[in-house]
């Protein structure tokens, strides 16, 4: 699956207590764990960005001779990507008709940049895409508790009946699990990673995020198809195919939903959760259904009043209308400019990936479908640094044997 084997990774330098605080603040800001430290009275979100940019900083300038990067040619497709967001973002902000927005705008979105840009350049710089696997598979692992635990007794959730841990908006928990799943799976022994699956399916079931579902489905299919799960034989992965193709097609077909219809689980569900599961209507109902489908026509409405340069970024919050969509957010926002701007992201780390950056692309790019957010946050934009420095190092690390 990848060329990143703990043998060679161990002899690498390291730098210490720095790595440690990189690795840490990593782990805080993948998990969460640093809004949740933050709303029971810790550090700001802003101190945990400067302190991850500081070590960072610390770690470029004490090896700033160092003749160990990775050079990699695909890196510079996700380089050039920068450069042109960049452009875009400031144009588009000096241009506003709406400031008072895209200011901030700005600031968050480029604070997400400057974290994965400095994360790619630490993990290449130390050789750490293996220690940051430990961290994701780490971070899913508390996050499977977690979400459990808010089904049952909602205390992190912003959305009772649905769980999300430390993540609040079960959305997001999801899709944040189900990354943390395939990018830390190389940290297990294949015996126990089924299981390790497994949890993260049920975490990711009890946020009751359609698209979560989706996205859990492409890692494990992913993972099947490359051998990566203890199945020994391929009678048993072809098996084990249709099993999940026939459970999925059980849940998203409704049939779920009636099966625990007055089960002693029914006291946990709320009108928002018994409708995605089917209860008393369509898997594919619903007032966020409704709503996404209502804000599809206005975004193509909007796309085809400015289709060239869009009507600015701002506009769609101004509206009171964010389309939880990245690619009509771009296309209403920044017209097909825009839309060119997000999917040279994609294409990007498509074209940087390797091994298992391949499905986590995959994740991002379906979960562009449900979110408009993606960009913005830190979590996600550090997934898509793990994605480059991943298939740049093993790429090196290829090469190398050869």
């Amino acid at each position: 699956m990848n060329h990143l084997k703990k043998n060679t990774l161990q002899s690498e330098p390291k730098t210490g207590i720095t790595t440690f605080l990189f690795l840490l603040i990593y782990f805080f800001l993948v998990s969460y764990a640093y809004l949740f430290l933050f709303k029971n009275g810790g550090p700001k979100p802003l101190y945990y960005y400067l302190a991850f940019i500081a070590i960072s900083a610390f770690i470029a300038i004490i090896n700033i001779s160092s003749p160990n990067i990775p050079k990699d040619r695909r890196f510079v497709f996700f380089q050039f990507w920068v450069v042109i967001y960049v452009i875009y973002f400031v144009t588009h902000v000096i241009f506003s008709p709406y400031p008072d927005i895209a200011l901030p705008a700005l600031i968050i979105n480029f604070e997400a940049l400057l974290i994965a840009i400095c994360a790619i350049h630490v993990s290449l710089t130390l050789k750490i895409v293996r220690a940051s696997m430990w961290v994701m598979g780490l971070a899913a692992i508390l996050a499977i508790p977690l979400n459990i635990l808010d089904f049952f007794d909602p205390i992190f959730t912003a959305v009772p009946g649905r769980s999300a841990g430390f993540y609040e908006n079960p959305t997001i928990s999801g899709q944040m699990i189900a990354l943390m799943m395939v990018a830390g799976i190389p940290i297990f022994k294949k015996k126990i990673r089924t299981i390790f699956v497994l949890f993260c399916g049920l975490a990711i079931l009890l946020t009751f995020s359609r698209a979560a579902w989706i996205f859990w489905l492409v890692g494990f299919f992913w993972m099947l198809s490359q051998n990566e799960l203890k199945t020994r034989t391929h009678v048993k992965s072809i098996f084990a195919f249709f099993l999940v193709l026939m459970l999925s097609a059980f849940l998203f077909s409704g049939f779920f939903g009636k099966m625990i219809t007055g089960s002693k689980f029914e006291h946990y569900l709320t009108p928002n959760t018994m409708a995605r599961l089917g209860i008393g209507g369509k898997v594919m109902s619903g007032d966020s259904y409704e709503d996404r489908e209502n804000l599809i026509k206005h975004s193509i409405k909007d796309f085809s009043e400015a289709p060239l340069f869009g009507h600015g970024i701002g506009y769609t919050e101004a509206q009171r209308r964010r389309p939880h969509n990245m690619y009509l957010l771009f296309m209403s926002e920044g017209g097909i400019i825009g839309l060119f701007i997000y999917g040279f992201f994609i294409f990007s780390l498509w074209f940087s990936a390797h091994g298992l950056g391949k499905p986590l692309v995959i994740i991002l790019a379906i979960s562009g479908l449900f979110t408009h957010n993606n960009l913005e946050q830190p979590a996600m934009m550090l997934v898509s640094a793990f994605i480059v420095a991943h298939g740049a190092l093993s790429r090196h690390e290829a090469n190398r044997k050869k």
